[in-house]
């Protein structure tokens, strides 16, 4: 079984992961905005986290606080 990484990093220094099988249009609907704490469903598989950018590499850190 093949798994694919997804990241999204928002302009506002939030990002949001996800690993999943499924090719990009049927998870691309969970990453377009970060869900509500109380949402259930494909939402739940998303991480989120905050990024800073600092000239080079770019640091992601899951589960920061948002």
């Amino acid at each position: 079984m093949c798994y694919y990484r997804y990241l999204r990093f928002l302009a506002d220094g939030r990002f949001l992961y996800r690993t999943s099988p499924q090719p990009l249009r049927e998870v691309a609907r969970s990453l377009l905005r970060p869900a509500p704490a109380r949402a259930r469903g494909a939402e739940e598989l998303v991480q989120r986290g905050r990024w800073v950018l600092k000239a080079r590499p770019c640091f992601a850190v899951p589960g920061a606080a948002l």
